[in-house]
C-alpha cells in the first residue's frame, strides 16, 4: 500500500463483510482472509479512505492499493496579540467539554448508541454524560494532557492501542468508544504517556479510566 510519496504503514484494514481487521507494517503490506465480493475499507488518519469489492482477478497476482492523502485547506486567518491570557479554569473547561458532547450527541447519536430510536435513546445518553462528566475536584494545569483528537489518533494508528485491545482489555464496546475516548480526555491523562516508551503506564491509566467509566455506565442502567 501506497500514496503519491511513499508505501503507508499503520492503515487501518478492515474486511466488511467477514469482520475481520487488520493495519499495514512498516513496508505498507498487509495479509488477510478474504473471499470473492467481499468489502474491504482501507482507514488512515491522513488520507482518504477507500473501498473495494474483491474481484476474482484481485486473487490471481499482489493486490495493490493507492491511497490519496488528505490536505486540508484553510481559509485565511488574521492573527493579533493578546495581551491578556484568561487563566486556565478546569471547572469551566469540563463544563464546556460537557456542553460540547451534549450538542454533539443531539447531532450525531449514531455516533454514542448504536441503531438509535427516537428521542428515549438520546435522553438516555445525555443523562449519562451529565454522571460521567460531572463536577470533579480542579486539576492543577501544571503539566499538559491527552486530548480526544490524540487518543482517536492512537486508536486509529497505534498497533498495539486498537479496537481490539478496547473491546477485550477495556470492556469497551463500539457503540461507547466515542463517548469513552471522550471521558478519558475529561480524566486529564498525562500527554507523556503517549509516547512509545511510556505504554505500560498509558495502559494502566486507560484500566482505570475503563473501571470508572463502566462503574458509572452500569449504575446507570439499572437506575
Amino acid at each position: 500500500m501506497y500514496d503519491d510519496e511513499t508505501t503507508v504503514s499503520g492503515v487501518k484494514v478492515i474486511n466488511m463483510t467477514q469482520n475481520i481487521l487488520t493495519y499495514t507494517n512498516d513496508n505498507g503490506n498487509f495479509k488477510m482472509e478474504a473471499a470473492i465480493n467481499d468489502s474491504i475499507v482501507f482507514k488512515s488518519l491522513f488520507h482518504h479512505e477507500k473501498r473495494i469489492v474483491l474481484s476474482a482477478t484481485d486473487f490471481e497476482e499482489v493486490l495493490v492499493i493507492e491511497l490519496k492523502k488528505a490536505v486540508n485547506n484553510l481559509d485565511e486567518v488574521l492573527i493579533k496579540k493578546e495581551p491578556d491570557f484568561k487563566t486556565f479554569n478546569p471547572v469551566e473547561s469540563n463544563v464546556t467539554l460537557k456542553n460540547q458532547i451534549l450538542e454533539d450527541i443531539k447531532r450525531n447519536p449514531h455516533l454514542y448508541q448504536k441503531n438509535p430510536t427516537g428521542n428515549g435513546n438520546i435522553l438516555n445518553v445525555i443523562g449519562l454524560v451529565a454522571k460521567l462528566f460531572k463536577s470533579k475536584k480542579p486539576v492543577e494545569p501544571a503539566e499538559s494532557y491527552a486530548t480526544y483528537d490524540e487518543l482517536v489518533h492512537l486508536f486509529e494508528t497505534d498497533a498495539y492501542f486498537n479496537d481490539i485491545l478496547l473491546k477485550t482489555e477495556l470492556n469497551i464496546t463500539e457503540d461507547y468508544t466515542n463517548l469513552f475516548l471522550q471521558f478519558c480526555e475529561n480524566n486529564a491523562i498525562n500527554s507523556k504517556l503517549l509516547k512509545v516508551e511510556n505504554r505500560f503506564l498509558l495502559l494502566d491509566s486507560l484500566l482505570k479510566c475503563s473501571k470508572e467509566f463502566l462503574e458509572i455506565l452500569n449504575s446507570d442502567q439499572k437506575d
